[in-house]
């Protein structure tokens, strides 16, 4: 029996095809296959020889399809192989990774150096730089002073527990002990008004424009010098290298007695330099006063002029104990005359006034601490 071969879509074969294992119809184009036996499947109706249909080729010529026939050809032009290449993903050579390697490790370099300019400290702009670090100086100087009335607390604790009659060696090592207190005391008491004066300087680089702020740290500035300068003649006097009294008769009668307004300028020095150092503390309250309306806290700035009228306050009361020492040691030069009632309810005075002035200055250099470090918390948020 004659067997026709066709494709799947019906079209005929010519002879000698199957032996040559054609790939495609000539006809239609349908890919053709043989079967996993190797022969080709044939209908069990008639001796017609059906091929499966294979897999596309990898080129496909375009043919002639007939009317009315709803099968479609795939043309497979040159310029669609070249896209499907260039949509076929390519692997990277070795040469590629090493280009891609070396870019994305500049750029990690560069991110570096980003990150690292970003973590740089911000500085507070619009000239506040200055007064921002300047008032460091004023924390460290307000420190100071908090730590001198620490140790004044020491040493008159150490010379009321020297008035017990203790043994002999430990009322030697209290002594030792309040005199080493008082030395360091000194020492900062000395130091205090040179802090304070380099933070002075350091904020009058104030804007103009900040309200009279400017004055005020001005007006600070010229009392810290001057309670500085007053302080190193009262030293140079305890030391006896400023003469304390008129030489000779002659000195003390100079026109206009400017010799003698020397003389009891040296002999109050210390006074003196202490009134002039609480009146730098006070220009800078009142100054922190004026920068804290300039950003419109209210809150801060109410708490400064509060601590201006709780300074003056404390250095009151310090008033009211020393004139109590003063006048305890004068009724101990006199006791002949007074009676000892008199000394011993003045020391009891002093026992109570005393600690309580020292509690009080604890208690303002601790809101000044608290207000210059808001300030510098403000200035930081406002102009960085």
């Amino acid at each position: 029996m004659d067997t026709t071969i066709c494709c799947p879509n019906g079209h005929p074969l010519p002879p000698g095809t199957t032996g040559e294992r054609p790939r495609c119809c000539p006809v239609c184009g349908v890919p053709l296959a043989l079967t996993s036996s190797g022969s080709p499947r044939v209908s069990p109706n008639d001796a017609t020889e059906v091929l499966p249909t294979g897999p596309l080729p990898v080129a496909v010529s375009k043919t002639q399809v007939p009317a009315g026939s709803d099968t479609q050809v795939l043309d497979k032009t040159p310029a669609a192989a070249s896209a499907e290449d260039a949509s076929r993903p390519v692997p990277p050579d070795a040469r590629t990774e090493e280009i891609s390697r070396n870019e994305k490790e500049a750029t990690g370099q560069n991110d570096a150096d980003q990150s690292d300019e970003s973590e740089l400290p911000l500085e507070p702009q619009y000239g506040f730089a200055g007064v921002y670090h300047g008032l460091i100086w004023h924390y460290y100087k307000i420190a100071a002073m908090l730590l001198v009335m620490i140790l004044v607390a020491v040493a008159v604790a150490l010379h009321l527990y020297r008035q017990t009659q203790p043994p002999a060696w430990i009322r030697l090592t209290a002594k030792t002990a309040e005199w080493v207190v008082t030395l360091a005391a000194f020492v900062l008491v000395a130091a205090a008004p040179a802090l304070g004066l380099v933070g002075s300087i350091r904020c009058l680089t104030v804007p103009r424009e900040a309200r009279s702020s400017r004055s005020m740290i001005c007006g600070a500035t010229v009392l810290e010098v001057l309670g500085l300068v007053l302080l190193l003649i009262a030293v140079a006097g305890s030391f006896g290298l400023v003469p304390a009294t008129p030489v000779t008769e002659s000195d003390s009668a100079q026109p206009g007695g400017i010799f003698r307004l020397i003389v009891w300028i040296v002999d109050h020095a210390l006074i003196l330099a202490l009134l002039a150092n609480l009146g730098a503390l006070s220009f800078f309250l009142l100054f922190a006063e004026q920068l804290n309306r300039y950003f419109r806290d209210r809150t801060s700035a109410a708490e400064a002029f509060a601590l201006l009228g709780r300074t003056w306050a404390v250095a009151a009361g310090w008033v009211i104990v020393g004139t109590l020492i003063a006048l305890h040691a004068w009724l101990g030069e006199n006791r002949h005359r007074f009676d000892p009632s008199i000394a011993l309810g003045v020391g009891l005075f002093i026992v109570i006034t005393l600690p309580l002035a020292l509690w009080a200055s604890i208690w303002v250099l601790r809101g000044i601490l608290d207000l210059i470090g808001s300030l510098r918390h403000l200035i930081w948020v406002k102009t960085t």
